[in-house]
């Protein structure tokens, strides 16, 4: 019984170290992103209308800024 939970404890740590480290650390929640803040902002906010505007085909306002 011993030996069971140790071999699958063994395949467990080999998969987690044979992931890309991409995957490994990648963020779960926007709280996990780390950098720019005014970038992370626009991410989020883009992340907050994608229900809206992709999957219900409802279009954002945008707001009107010279050019």
């Amino acid at each position: 019984m011993e030996v069971r939970q140790v071999n699958a404890c063994e395949s467990k740590l080999k998969n987690i170290e044979t992931r890309m480290w991409t995957e490994k650390y990648k963020p779960i929640t926007p709280s996990d992103l780390v950098g720019n803040n005014g970038v992370i902002s626009q991410l989020y906010e883009w992340l907050k209308d994608w229900d809206e505007v992709v999957l219900r085909g409802n279009k954002k306002q945008i707001p009107f800024r010279r050019g």
